[in-house]
């Protein structure tokens, strides 16, 4: 049996997520009438049922939904394999840092410098960690932005072996002698939780 194309699965994907053919049709540039064939003939390959169809609305079958986990799982390993092999990802600058074209890497080889260019320069990083969310590229982000998005898998680290170079962090008041116990507190809290 012939394994479909691609384009073929992009097809059921995109009809499954937006909810009918016409904005699947306007997503992939084409029209419903070419999406609706391919979908048929991928039925008519695999010998089942994917799609309820209704002038009103499409709802998967039994087996559409086993299909379209499937294939949600596949395609985002085709696409993690692409991003692997490819050197030109959409960098997201932080624009306070003093050099925004290039990231400086330490690992076990030592000092590695990067070029990166990229859509998005911001002086926030947490609208840089929004930006990553919604896939626009990928940032250098201190831990402490991004530890919750980690550990629930809606980032991951792509460097692992690299870290990048320390900024410093300094907590200034007037007097070390008039310091109120509060102020001590914070910077302790800070020194802990940034540290």
């Amino acid at each position: 049996m012939q394994r479909p194309d691609i384009r073929t699965l992009e097809t059921f994907v995109a009809v499954v997520e937006t909810g009918s053919f016409s904005r699947a049709a306007e997503k992939l540039e084409t029209t419903p009438g070419a999406l609706s064939r391919r979908v048929s003939a991928l039925e008519r390959r695999l010998g089942l049922r994917l799609l309820n169809r209704t002038t009103r609305k499409i709802s998967l079958t039994e087996a559409g939904s086993q299909y379209y986990a499937d294939l949600n799982d596949i395609l985002d390993a085709l696409t993690e394999a692409e991003n692997r092999i490819s050197l030109n990802h959409a960098c997201l600058h932080y624009s306070n840092l003093g050099v925004r074209e290039e990231w400086t890497l330490l690992g076990e080889n030592g000092v590695s410098v990067v070029e990166v260019d990229g859509p998005l320069c911001a002086n926030n990083g947490d609208v840089l960690r929004e930006a990553a969310l919604r896939g626009m590229g990928i940032a250098s982000l201190p831990n402490f932005i991004v530890a919750e998005d980690l550990a629930a898998g809606r980032l991951r680290r792509i460097l692992p072996g690299y870290r990048t170079r320390l900024l410093p962090l300094s907590a200034l008041w007037p007097s070390r002698r008039f310091a109120p116990a509060k102020v001590r507190v914070f910077v302790d809290y800070l020194a802990q939780k940034l540290g």
